[in-house]
């Protein structure tokens, strides 16, 4: 899934039609990576069960998994180590529930 399907006008459109083995088999080949791969933002929305526009609104705001730019902008990677490196610092425990509720809500303004 590099490209987006030209019947949809909105990219995460396309994203909500993935079946669930689909995503099943995207998250898995995700997680089986080796921590150099490179992943298209698509591929990290599905990983982190959240939307291209949630995902731009992060990277954005420098609040998302650091990513590559080549092209002169027009294509972006995520390495999967980014991505991993990023999820363990959103990490919490009980022992922090308002910090969880406060990345909860900034997660569901950028969306």
């Amino acid at each position: 899934m590099t490209q987006h399907s030209p019947e949809y006008k909105d990219p995460d459109e396309a994203l909500a039609r993935i079946t669930l083995a689909e995503r099943t088999q995207i998250i898995s080949t995700f997680w089986a990576a080796p921590s150099d791969a490179k992943f298209t933002p698509e591929i990290v929305a599905i990983v982190l069960d959240s939307t291209l526009k949630s995902l731009a609104t992060l990277r954005s705001r420098g609040l998302g998994p650091k990513f590559l730019s080549s092209g002169g902008g027009k294509r972006l990677f995520y390495l999967k180590s980014a991505v991993c490196d990023w999820i363990n610092t959103r990490m919490v425990s009980a022992s922090n529930c308002a910090e969880a509720r406060e990345l909860e809500l900034e997660l569901q303004d950028a969306a």
